[in-house]
């Protein structure tokens, strides 16, 4: 006896119980038409989107120009509306394309999160941390983040990294580290590629020994500067110009540093031992108040370190990571 096949509608009725759901289905009240978006529509609408030119974008996505109009042809024929306005000087969003961008950000962070997330799974680091920090808040702001980090998971493996900023950030953009913690001055001119979040401003100490030249005076000119020069954590040319207002230094003139050093500890027994101006978080000042001394410099209003979480922003974070920026903000606002 020949077995009868099932009933279905020809073509396929998404209303019939008979006929079998499409993958990526969406069917609006005044639409029926069936339209399938899948995860490469979704990156080729924001990459139009954000190179404003399909030249661009398609290079962005490895794809040749003709292919890639296509591809965008082809999801604006599926929606049924347009989503660009095509002109001479490339594309821009139609109002339907704004508000379906956004969807489609959605849609597209969503699925990264779960590809990251399993492939977290598979290598066995769903559970893993990777931190860098820089001078700052590896003195101030570290120490009690591991130690609330490991008393809320203990069974999480963290990893920490300690140096400047700007070997950080190149980890950081090699996906070797997950997040990192610094100077968000180190960053600056690249905004379109990282996101941050502020943890603390914090104003430093420009200081020297107990008993130095200076000490009784309370004060620090250039003149001093050039005469005793400088230790401090490595900074930026950013920064660098920031430090010569501070100083009172002519533009033409070198800042004088003598001795760079990440390890804001090293470099605070270094000041409490020698003539050296040194530059100092509160936190770190604090614990050798008694062979330091504070100096006044010509202009206090540049001596801030902005401390921030950073981290790129087409990389979805990890649960382990979003912990760590809640608890880092909580120890730096408490």
């Amino acid at each position: 006896m020949l077995r009868q096949r099932p009933i279905r509608c020809q073509p396929p009725d998404p209303n019939c119980r008979k006929c079998p759901p499409a993958p990526f289905t969406h069917r609006s009240r005044d639409n029926p038409v069936t339209m399938k978006l899948s995860p490469r529509n979704l990156v080729h609408l924001i990459a139009l989107a954000e190179e404003g030119r399909i030249s661009r974008a398609a290079t962005r996505v490895h794809l040749s120009p003709s292919a890639f109009s296509r591809s965008i042809q082809s999801v604006e024929d599926d929606l049924g509306v347009q989503l660009f306005h095509r002109n001479m000087n490339g594309v821009t969003l139609t109002a339907a394309g704004q508000a379906v961008l956004g969807h489609a950000r959605a849609l597209d962070f969503e699925n990264k999160r779960f590809e990251l997330n399993l492939d977290l799974l598979r290598r066995g680091d769903f559970d893993r941390i990777s931190i860098g920090a820089g001078p700052i808040p590896a003195s101030i702001l570290v120490p009690e983040l591991i130690r609330a980090m490991h008393l809320q998971t203990p069974h999480m493996r963290i990893h920490v990294e300690f140096g400047d900023m700007s070997t950080l950030i190149e980890r950081l953009d090699k996906n070797e580290i997950d997040i990192c913690l610094g100077d968000i001055r180190y960053a600056a001119g690249n905004e379109e590629r990282y996101a941050s979040k502020k943890l603390a401003i914090v104003k430093t100490i420009v200081c020297c020994r107990t008993g130095h030249p200076l000490s009784s005076v309370g004060r620090v000119t250039s003149r001093d500067l050039l005469t005793y020069r400088l230790a401090l954590a490595r900074v930026n040319s950013s920064i660098e110009r920031e430090l010569h207002a501070c100083f009172g230094l002519e533009a033409s003139e070198k800042l004088p540093m003598v001795v760079e050093c990440d390890d804001l500890t090293v470099l605070a027994n270094l000041v409490a031992t020698t003539d050296l101006i040194g530059i100092l978080p509160p936190a770190v000042f604090e614990k050798h108040s008694d062979l330091l001394s504070v100096l006044d410099p010509e202009d206090p209003s540049s001596l801030y370190g902005y401390v921030h979480a950073i981290w790129p922003k087409n990389r979805v974070l990890a649960p382990s990571a979003v912990r760590i920026l809640d608890l880092a903000r909580q120890i730096a606002q408490g």
